[in-house]
């Protein structure tokens, strides 16, 4: 019998990182199952009729903002993703944040 894998949504508007991720996942033999998404409507639809145990979505979409999904994902733990400036600072309130400089 086979365990059952984690799933993750990974959210991401830029077509280049979303390869990227892809190409990683498949290359480092990615442990969870994980659908991809390319924008905040795309990822309503998907989450309606999918569970999940994480979400990765980059905080600036084509047509919404990674906090649009907040509401529909509930009692999901979420990473987001922002590439701005490394000393421009999001504050999220009620939650837990950590900042990578990449």
């Amino acid at each position: 019998m086979q365990d059952k894998r984690d799933k993750i949504l990974f959210v991401e508007d830029n077509r280049v990182d979303l390869m990227a991720f892809e190409r990683f996942a498949r290359r480092e033999d990615f442990p969870y199952d994980y659908i991809t998404a390319g924008s905040t409507k795309e990822a309503g639809e998907i989450i309606q009729s999918e569970k999940f145990d994480a979400a990765v979505i980059d905080y600036l979409l084509g047509d919404g903002t990674a906090f649009d999904l907040f509401d529909k994902i509930k009692d999901t733990p979420i990473i987001i993703i922002h590439r701005g400036e490394s000393s421009q600072r999001m504050n999220f309130p009620n939650t837990t944040t950590s900042q990578i400089n990449l």
